[in-house]
């Protein structure tokens, strides 16, 4: 069921407990006897912490390292609620997907429970009052994945504007014969503008490697930043107006829920690339599907989707877009780098033992649990 990763046997222990006869007293049975039961002992005090996916091993080390009992669950498919809820009931830290609703039930079938540190860059998944009431610490990873996220928007943008894929596939079926002049022209990004919607850590970075491929960069945001590079902020109208590129880093809000629907991609340039790897209800779907059928938009980048917890999704969902050609999905890998992966791990292992050491950790969602 779980990848236990710490054992209170150890594969060189030999040692069977008897009630009825006990081992000679300095010998190597009863050494035996006496290292398996302080080890009993010790295991009973332990901090036990579930991580409800694999992860990358340098955070579980970390925890390993700190002297907790670390239980993994390493199924394909996340745990099944029934399943997810029963395993809380001797928990004092919990590392949580969004697939896990950390919500007033979870709280109450964790009696221990201490603290739920969420391996993503968002947590729509909290309930934060519940959590706060009972004195549960909530943490997050809002930094250290901007490089990866920002480094799969200009990869992506460039794979679909220069048709890279179709031109592979059109070598790897042996179509290629010779060069010709006419083949697979794409559109190069110099002199073009990226707009961006979301002018955050993620929408920053992406402006900043945008203005070195020369791309001018105007920007959406409810405030205005300072950066290094040129970047004009504009009404969201106005800059959907001039973008080439929209590249979508909106938060988890009420308020962000289809803000680009077929008004504002009614707006856009003909022939202008839409790229969402922020959150999947952002974009309105089907009105997406209509502009891209119609020709209006040159194509799209999709890293999350508008049905985002794959396992509610049905059938037939998707299927348009998955047979445009225009058109690149990927399973929200936008921020999938060893590098980012990694330092994921740490910070959500740190986060733990943090909390359970009685400090307050730097990414707390809830300090006032700490007051």
């Amino acid at each position: 069921m779980y990848g236990r990763s710490r054992s209170i046997e150890s594969d060189s222990l030999q040692y069977t407990p008897n009630f009825f006869a006990l081992p000679q007293k300095n010998s190597t049975e009863w050494k035996n006897m006496v290292q398996y039961h302080l080890e009993k002992i010790i295991f009973m005090f332990m901090y036990k912490i579930l991580v409800t996916r694999t992860i990358p091993e340098e955070g579980l080390t970390m925890l390993r390292n700190a002297g907790y009992e670390v239980e993994v669950w390493d199924r394909p498919s996340p745990m099944s609620r029934e399943e997810f809820l029963r395993s809380l009931g001797d928990v004092h830290g919990l590392i949580s997907l969004v697939t896990e609703r950390i919500d007033a039930e979870a709280i109450a079938a964790a009696p221990l429970l201490k603290v739920v540190a969420n391996y993503r860059s968002h947590f729509d998944n909290f309930d934060i009052w519940a959590a706060t009431q009972r004195g549960v610490a909530l943490t997050y990873v809002p930094m250290g994945i901007q490089d990866a996220i920002a480094e799969y928007v200009i990869g992506t943008m460039i794979t679909l504007s220069r048709q890279i894929i179709a031109a592979n596939t059109f070598v790897h079926e042996g179509q290629y014969k010779r060069w010709e002049p006419m083949n697979f022209q794409g559109t190069g990004m110099k002199g073009k503008t990226m707009g961006i919607l979301g002018f955050g850590k993620v929408g920053r970075r992406v402006g900043e490697i945008a203005n070195a491929l020369g791309m001018e960069v105007l920007y959406t945001d409810e405030e205005t930043k300072k950066v290094t590079y040129p970047a004009a902020r504009r009404e969201l109208a106005d800059m959907l107006a001039h973008a080439d590129v929209l590249s979508i880093h909106l938060p988890p809000l009420p308020t962000t829920i289809s803000l680009i629907g077929a008004k504002e991609l009614h707006i856009m340039k003909e022939g202008s690339i839409v790229i969402n790897c922020s959150r999947g209800l952002a974009v309105d779907e089907s009105s997406l599907v209509q502009h891209l059928r119609s020709g209006r938009l040159g194509g799209a980048i999709l890293d999350v989707f508008q049905c985002e917890n794959l396992q509610e999704c049905g059938p037939n969902d998707h299927t348009e877009l998955k047979n445009m050609p225009n058109v690149i999905m990927t399973p929200e890998i936008a921020s999938s780098t060893k590098e980012a992966r990694a330092y994921m791990s740490t910070t959500v292992a740190q986060s733990i033992i943090h909390v359970l050491s009685g400090k307050k950790p730097e990414f707390v969602i809830n300090p006032e649990v700490f007051d």
